[in-house]
């Protein structure tokens, strides 16, 4: 994030209109060791009088600091914006939006296939908590990203495509703020979004630059995040290597409880769904009866192979124990399951193995071990209605 960028922000942030007639600005932006945002920080002088100052920062090492000259203040005013993380800053710039700007709820979202996560709010009268799982498509957001509607909507009944939304079926919205919040590749994670039950004054449009630098501001840090947390996530991988099964070589049940509990951090912080599936090989103990059990540890092997085949390079595939597997796919969506199961299914087939399969998914709402438990009940409904297809 250069330093323009965000001595822009801070330039909306406190200007004349919004705050005071003169403002004197100092402003501290530490970067950690890796390029992640840590912590920005200013302080706001007003004066009814002075000269306005617009003197270029200087940049050192750790970050940037941009300072204008001291004068004499009549009236003080502090700010501060804690941005150790995304979610530090997402929730402090909630909060700064619903004092400067009013409205009932104010949201950061994630959009992961047709699954809208609320990831952080400040709500006054919607019950929304964090961790709710609404409808993408019936969403006014859906909208606006696809350019339909417009990022400011002081009467919301006045735009056909909001009036239309389904989800005014569920929430009174009379109002309407939106901008996306976006990738690094461009790509899109989510929106950070407002809705009001009454219709509000047509100044409020004045705001639409604020409210988009602040999404691009957000959207910068959760980029740095997101690259600091693959290393993390690579990390996690390599020390978990120390918790693998010695015959198939795959995550053993340790790890596999390790590395989903990091899942589920991830899945909680970013809105993520994953697809879990618990596979179980079928007549294990027959093959180990009837042809031996070096027999049936080949079919066991056979097995972890056809799961590696199957799964993607993030994925993680676990043997649980005996003659269960699992595999955590990873920042997958319904659709997204379904196709590692059918993968799954047919590689398997290919190698010979017959195996049950159930399928769910976890989400910010729902934890990995809860899935886990729903696709095992899954993968024996599946056992159960291949017996009767066959008898």
């Amino acid at each position: 994030m250069s330093w323009q960028f965000v001595y822009r922000f801070l330039e909306i942030l406190i200007c004349e209109r919004r705050l005071c007639r003169e403002v004197h600005v100092q402003m501290l932006v530490r970067f950690a060791s890796d390029g992640t945002l840590r912590r920005l920080s200013y302080l706001a002088q007003a004066s009814p009088c002075g000269e306005r100052y617009n003197r270029r920062p200087s940049i050192g090492p750790l970050g940037v600091s941009v300072m204008a000259p001291t004068f004499f203040a009549h009236t003080f005013l502090r700010v501060e914006i804690q941005m150790s993380d995304f979610e530090d800053t997402a929730r402090e710039v909630l909060s700064f939006l619903r004092r400067r700007l009013g409205f009932d709820l104010w949201m950061v979202t994630r959009a992961d296939g047709d699954d809208w996560t609320v990831l952080h709010c400040e709500d006054h009268g919607y019950e929304i908590q964090p961790g709710r799982v609404l409808s993408w498509s019936d969403s006014f957001c859906s909208e606006m990203v696809n350019g339909a509607g417009p990022r400011i909507a002081p009467n919301a009944a006045l735009v056909p495509c909001y009036a239309a939304a389904p989800i005014s079926q569920q929430l009174a919205i009379n109002s309407y703020i939106g901008v996306p919040l976006l990738l690094s590749d461009g790509s899109l994670f989510g929106t950070l979004c407002a809705i009001d039950p009454s219709p509000q004054p047509e100044k409020i449009r004045e705001d639409q630059e604020l409210i988009e630098m602040v999404g691009k501001v957000l959207s910068k840090i959760l980029q740095m995040e997101l690259r600091a947390d693959e290393e993390a996530s690579k990390a996690e991988r390599f020390e978990a290597q120390a918790l693998c099964d010695s015959m198939t070589g795959l995550y053993n049940r340790a790890g596999w409880d390790q590395l989903a509990e990091c899942q589920d951090s991830r899945n909680r912080r970013y809105g993520n769904s994953a697809a879990v599936l618990i596979i179980d090989l079928d007549d294990l103990k027959l093959i180990n009866d009837g042809e031996g059990h070096a027999a049936g540890d080949d079919t066991i092997k056979s097995a972890a192979r056809a799961l590696n085949q199957a799964s993607r390079s993030d994925d993680i595939v676990a043997r649980l124990g005996g003659d269960e597997f699992g595999i955590i796919g990873v920042n997958c969506d319904r659709a997204g399951g379904e196709a590692l199961r059918e993968r799954v299914c047919q590689s398997l087939q290919v190698l010979g193995v017959s195996a049950s399969v159930g399928l769910s998914m976890a989400n910010a709402a729902n934890c990995i071990s809860s899935a886990t438990i729903l696709a095992d009940k899954l993968m024996y409904e599946h056992k159960r209605m291949k017996q009767i297809t066959e008898t």
